[in-house]
């Protein structure tokens, strides 16, 4: 599903396979639209390179989700009160460190 969802969503273009025949297929997303679960879902089941992948490349699939969630746990903030939150917490611990 990430990996899907990254070619999908994260560029403007994906490829579709019919009978060995590479089409590229345009998908115009507005700013801050998605392609929803129930979309993804299909597209894997239609799309062949996702049916037979070989446990190197599942394990390399594997490994780039979960070196995702460990950069979004310590990586930066999305949001303007999330950044506000850490910078807090950072100027408490300085605070700590140097008062006591």
């Amino acid at each position: 599903m990430h990996a899907k969802s990254l070619e999908v969503n994260g560029g403007t273009c994906y490829t579709i396979t019919i009978i060995n025949i590479f089409i590229s297929v345009s998908k115009d997303l507005g700013i801050g639209e998605r392609v929803k679960l129930k979309e993804l879902r299909q597209l894997i089941k239609d799309d062949p390179a996702y049916q037979n992948l070989t446990t190197e490349e599942e394990d390399k699939m594997k490994h780039e989700v979960l070196e995702h969630r460990e950069q979004k746990k310590v990586g930066a903030r999305p949001t303007n009160k999330s950044a506000a939150q850490d910078y807090r917490v950072q100027l408490i611990q300085m605070n700590k460190e140097v008062c006591f």
